[in-house]
């Protein structure tokens, strides 16, 4: 969804509508943890009840890709609306390839998607740019899995029964999401057009710091649900529109191609590290939350690095688009 909307839109209105596109998200957070919190005692039921939410979901993204078909077919046939740049066109058989009894167009379809998934691989190797985003929402995923381990292994020693904890943690997302939806549906828009994009970037990193100084200071349950609530907040009320921002300025190969692999296969590799290397440490230095927390430091300061220098890059970009748009 946001490939489409970050094509659809351009710098300056992602900075005033994106808070608002992701207010729905929050929503949805805030009213599944709230039916998690009363449901609590239903177990695995649970998973059935979020599969029929996934379901609709999808149902609501057909809208949105029918809607980017028919803007690609228009772009075809006037390439002068597309900026000349070359597309995969889906045609009505790739569109409905499940239900096609056509094997030839099933085969066709399924190497038609892992070609753009190589040419996604390809672009962003191609673009130091897309590089910088890669390593930015890397060591986001690296850092926030941390504050996650932290959190979980703090709730499993207050709380021993399953259901309790599965109650309590939901009673935290939900307080969490109250916050992060007003911030989005109030102060986000604000937030952006004053502070910039390279301010809104480093705000977690910043923020992420300041949460493993308190850590390391004082390892306290308390200290460490509220430095998970600040974390969370800044997130998705500054940082995560600021990220999406940064596709604006790119080619729409790069948003439908590329963001692909950097919001699916990055993201998750940096879950991934991130398990390995908490379990790792948490080992060598049997389990001192302090220890661990002053070991993700350097993470955090490369972070905030790199996120310097992709604010400054899109800011050129949008400097270079505006005025080429202009002339």
């Amino acid at each position: 969804m946001w490939a489409r909307v970050t094509d659809v839109m351009t710098s300056e209105m992602g900075t005033r509508l994106f808070g608002f596109i992701g207010a729905g998200a929050t929503l949805g957070q805030l009213v599944g943890s709230l039916l998690a919190v009363g449901l609590a005692r239903l177990g695995p039921v649970l998973l059935l009840l979020a599969a029929f939410l996934m379901e609709l979901a999808a149902r609501c993204s057909l809208g949105v890709g029918e809607d980017g078909l028919h803007r690609m077919s228009a772009i075809a046939s006037n390439p002068s609306e597309g900026e000349g740049e070359p597309l995969v066109i889906l045609t009505e058989h790739t569109n409905k390839a499940g239900s096609s009894e056509d094997s030839a167009t099933l085969l066709h379809t399924t190497a038609n998607k892992l070609a753009s998934l190589l040419e996604g691989v390809r672009l962003i190797f191609s673009s130091t740019y897309l590089l910088q985003i890669c390593a930015f929402l890397w060591l986001t995923a690296v850092v926030s899995s941390f504050f996650y381990f932290e959190r979980s292994a703090v709730v499993a020693d207050t709380t021993r029964d399953p259901i309790g904890r599965r109650i309590l943690l939901a009673e935290i997302n939900s307080l969490t999401a109250i916050f992060i939806l007003t911030g989005q549906l109030t102060v986000t828009g604000r937030l952006l057009s004053k502070l910039g994009v390279t301010a809104a970037l480093c705000a977690l990193p910043v923020v992420a710091l300041l949460n493993l100084i308190a850590i390391s200071a004082s390892p306290t349950s308390i200290v460490i649900a509220i430095s998970e609530a600040v974390r969370k907040v800044t997130n998705y009320v500054i940082t995560r529109p600021a990220r999406e921002i940064l596709f604006t300025v790119t080619t729409r190969e790069d948003k439908y191609k590329a963001k692909v692999i950097i919001d699916t296969f990055v993201q998750r590799l940096g879950d991934a590290a991130a398990a390995g290397v908490y379990k790792m440490t948490e080992a060598l230095l049997l389990h001192a939350p302090s220890a661990i927390a002053t070991c993700a430091f350097p993470l955090c300061v490369g972070w905030l690095w790199v996120g310097v220098a992709l604010g400054r890059r899109q800011a050129l970009l949008s400097r270079m688009l505006e005025s080429s748009s202009s002339s």
